[in-house]
């Protein structure tokens, strides 16, 4: 199945970087065939930030702050990381809609998401 993530402006050294991991993550995620787009103008706190805006249509946003990509000098597990949690999010989306908009539900959906991250990005590690 062909990937639908949508590639956007170049950012030296860090965009390929990052579509790379978005085709290997959606595939295992069974969400290639979503329609992803990639922003690189994301500025707020933090690395990324996924918006889903339409999950029941499959569509989803994903911010990468640039600007902190840029100054800082992030290792291939850090970036595996950040797009891998992202993809999670979005393989989520549909779920996390049904939540209640609340501060502890955010932070019920984090916790998941972290945990998910970190347990298959061991996997992989490891060759499972």
């Amino acid at each position: 199945m062909s990937s639908t993530i949508r590639r956007g402006r170049t950012i030296d050294g860090i965009s390929e970087k990052v579509y790379v991991l978005l085709d290997k993550w959606a595939l295992r995620l069974g969400i290639s065939h979503w329609d992803i787009r990639v922003n690189f103008g994301f500025s707020g706190p933090g690395y990324a930030q996924m918006s889903s805006e339409e999950p029941e249509y499959e569509i989803a946003t994903i911010w990468i702050n640039a600007r902190l990509c840029r100054k800082e000098l992030w290792t291939e597990v850090q970036f595996d990381s950040i797009v891998l949690h992202e993809l999670i999010h979005v393989k989520l989306a549909a779920l996390a809609a049904l939540l209640p908009d609340t501060v502890e539900a955010i932070k019920l959906e984090e916790t998941f998401v972290v945990g998910i991250t970190e347990a298959l990005l061991k996997a992989e590690e490891e060759g499972s």
